[in-house]
């Protein structure tokens, strides 16, 4: 399954907005998304394992760059992950 587009996600949001949306339609769009994720990491997997392969790296390693990357970064404000160590700027 190819990933949403933006107007389908839009579309979505317009559709959960509105009145008279009943059960059977939620676990639709319900289905559709999770859906939608589940290629959206399938597809993110075969980058990062193609990343590693060419890299020659081993999964430990490419597991310690993300790591990093995750923890010098900084975060959104709001903080989603407040700490005294936090990067986040006032």
């Amino acid at each position: 399954m190819a990933t949403l587009t933006n107007e389908q996600i839009e579309a979505i949001h317009t559709r959960l907005k509105s009145p008279g949306l009943d059960a059977d339609e939620l676990r639709a769009i319900a289905a559709t998304l999770l859906a939608d994720n589940d290629a959206l990491y399938g597809e993110a997997d075969r980058w990062r394992e193609s990343y590693r392969i060419v890299k020659g790296l081993s999964d430990d390693e490419i597991s310690a760059m993300t790591a990093v990357d995750d923890a010098i970064k900084a975060h959104p404000r709001p903080c989603w992950f407040p700490h005294e160590t936090c990067l986040c700027g006032d």
